[in-house]
């Protein structure tokens, strides 16, 4: 298979000769249950001078994930927690996980 592992992106300002770096990625992979995941990232940016570093540590790769881990209470998050819902279209919605008067899937009313 194909695995992307480095991204330049250059530009030329329109009155200069010379090629500036944008950006530069690059990705390192491993082989995990017979699929390739990504191990590490990192991004560098000319015109700032910033470099991140992404580390992966996969516990596991395409096992089973039960369909309550997707709804609001299988997230186990600590009370007082705000999620952003997007799921019933483009505006978000505030949540607030465990606080007096909001229900934990629900909306707090204005």
């Amino acid at each position: 298979g194909t695995r992307p592992v480095e991204l330049t992106s250059w530009k030329r300002p329109p009155d200069s000769d010379k090629w500036e770096l944008l950006q530069s990625s690059h990705a390192t992979w491993t082989q995990a249950s017979d699929v390739w995941i990504p191990k590490t990232w990192t991004m560098e940016s000319g015109s700032t001078g910033s470099r991140t570093e992404l580390r992966f540590d996969w516990e596991t790769v395409n096992q089973h994930v039960p369909p309550e881990t997707f709804q609001i209470e299988g997230f186990d998050a600590p009370k007082g927690t705000s999620i952003y819902s997007r799921q019933s279209g483009p505006a978000s919605k505030l949540i607030f996980v465990g606080r007096v008067g909001v229900p934990a899937t629900g909306v707090p009313e204005p």
